[in-house]
């Protein structure tokens, strides 16, 4: 093999790096890519987390307060028939 011939085969390899190299980048740039995205939609779950979580608490207080009710509305109930009761009884 001659120097010319050496010379063109290694001048075809470094050609070669370059193309691999250069495919390597654009795979870089789409995983990169990727990543921002990747990072955008954990920011929004978060962010819906955080908004799911604030109205389920606002949820879980009416819930209670709806009990709190119920419960004095069943307590006024029964004073109610008691009073009732009370009346029927005198007569």
């Amino acid at each position: 093999m001659t120097i010319d011939e050496r010379l063109e085969k290694l001048m075809e390899s470094i050609e070669a790096m370059r193309a691999a190299g250069a495919e390597t980048d654009k795979r870089l740039d789409r995983l990169a890519q990727r990543h921002e995205a990747l990072a955008e939609s954990v920011e929004l779950l978060r962010a819906s987390e955080t908004e799911t979580d604030r109205k389920f608490s606002e949820v879980a207080a009416l819930f209670r307060q709806t009990d709190e009710f119920i419960r004095t509305l069943a307590e006024i109930a029964k004073r109610h028939e008691e009073r009732l009761d009370a009346l029927d009884g005198g007569k």
